[in-house]
């Protein structure tokens, strides 16, 4: 049977252990990695549509820092040629690129990554890039019209690249609002 001094001690006891432990940090197992430019979260993956040799089409989510010969070996795709023959299955994937492995053959062929338009990359809200927007692109964009979309790829032909978007406001005719409400997309 306790007495009133270990009642007391017990109470004690589990107050400051319900005050300190949430206090106590897990370790994270996964190290922290600088996340890409202009992304505005990371989620470890990355979107990239796979057309396989059917010429079917598919969107596939692959681990961040995925290569060619990856997204081969992980879509189950039949084997081609030696991709590393060629350089082509060491190429690292970027969010929203498309790998057309239509022309893949046991035989040969070829496999060809390019970028999703910017159209479909705002419709799955895949972050954009202002350094590589043409003025067409660029027009896709709410709010931007031609003679705006000349003047970004103007200031970043004069003046260099955006290191962040924020640096749009050099941009004659770009304001804070217009900034703010082109922020979701990059």
């Amino acid at each position: 049977m306790m007495n009133d001094w270990q009642w007391r001690a017990g109470i004690c006891i589990f107050i400051v252990g319900m005050l300190f432990v949430p206090s106590i940090k897990k370790p994270n197992s996964i190290k922290a990695q600088k996340p890409a430019p202009f992304l505005r979260y990371t989620t470890g993956y990355m979107v990239v549509r796979v057309i396989d040799s059917g010429g079917s089409e598919a969107l596939h989510r692959f681990p961040d820092g995925a290569i060619v010969s990856d997204v081969k070996n992980m879509t189950q795709m039949k084997p081609c040629t030696d991709l590393s023959e060629r350089g082509a299955g060491s190429q690292t994937l970027k969010n929203g690129d498309i790998v057309d492995l239509s022309n893949c053959r046991a035989d040969g062929g070829s496999i060809t990554v390019r970028r999703m338009p910017v159209t479909e990359r705002i419709v799955l809200g895949l972050p954009l890039n202002p350094d590589v927007l043409s003025v067409d692109e660029w027009m896709l964009l709410p709010g931007i019209g031609r003679s705006l979309a000349e003047a970004i790829i103007l200031d970043r032909q004069k003046n260099g690249d955006y290191r962040s978007i924020d640096s749009i406001l050099r941009v004659p005719g770009i304001g804070s609002k217009k900034a703010l409400s082109l922020k979701k997309f990059f």
